[in-house]
């Protein structure tokens, strides 16, 4: 998919753990990381929300298009498959740019490109914002979440620039008369030397952090999908702790809802 915005990198850990608050908050306190020093943390406030066709076009073609609001700022994404990388993670095309009217028709471009026509979505109608706008076009949501997260630059003893960003989620899905928590790690390259660096990257944690750390779940677009899946069977309930966190078994039980689409947002 010819997206012109570039190529993301990254591997991302999920926490399966009977306390992953915990282990959630020893990964946000580390100072260092194989040889490599964490800058300070910065701490974002993310809703996302994906949009697809009636039709589920965008899904058929493992396309996502995504309207996030980050620190109150929004944002218009496309993303493409992803494709394994040698040594763990994955690489994916994206586009995204500041939500305008303008930025919303580059991204329906961008499908177009990719074979999904979608409608012309233009200025919102008086009164509506970003997202009642895409809803006017005749798309629908298919994914709610929000998202705490704490940024760590990752950089040499040297300092700048950074050659990788390690990222602690705490996510909570918004589904159908329940909310749902799912917590993770993500490592994303900065550079191309960060790229290098990021099977070590993930590959110290894992030792680090042991079982509390698992590789092989999909985006959280994936995983929201899966969850729909096991609410819909009647058994999401039985698979979540007191809090509303998806237990070490519930992330086993994910895969029983079949494949998990491999794009990531």
């Amino acid at each position: 998919m010819p997206l012109r915005s570039g190529v993301e990198h990254e591997v991302t850990l999920v926490i399966a753990s009977d306390v992953p608050e915990a282990v959630a908050e020893r990964l946000a306190d580390l100072t260092d990381l194989a040889g490599y020093r964490l800058l300070a943390p910065q701490t974002h406030a993310i809703r996302d929300v994906h949009f697809d066709t009636p039709d589920r076009a965008l899904e058929a073609r493992d396309l996502a298009l995504r309207l996030r609001e980050i620190d109150g700022q929004r944002w218009i994404s496309v993303k493409g498959p992803a494709r394994p990388l040698p040594g763990g993670g994955v690489a994916r095309p994206e586009f995204e740019r500041p939500w305008s009217p303008e930025a919303v028709v580059a991204a329906l471009d961008e499908l177009a490109r990719a074979g999904v026509t979608l409608p012309a979505v233009g200025p919102a109608p008086a009164g509506l914002g970003a997202r009642e706008g895409m809803l006017a076009a005749g798309l629908e949501v298919i994914q709610d979440r929000e998202t705490r997260r704490v940024v760590r630059a990752v950089v040499t003893e040297k300092g700048e620039p950074s050659l990788a960003q390690l990222a602690v989620d705490a996510v909570v899905f918004h589904l159908r008369g329940v909310d749902v928590r799912h917590h993770e790690v993500e490592i994303e390259a900065a550079s191309e030397a960060g790229r290098e660096v990021l099977p070590l990257l993930a590959g110290t944690l894992l030792r680090q952090f042991g079982p509390a750390l698992r590789v092989g779940l999909q985006s959280k677009l994936a995983i929201g999908r899966a969850l729909e899946c096991l609410l819909r069977q009647g058994v999401l309930w039985g698979v979540l702790d007191r809090r509303g966190n998806l237990t070490p078994a519930g992330y086993d039980r994910l895969v029983a809802c079949g494949p998990i689409p491999h794009n990531r947002g």
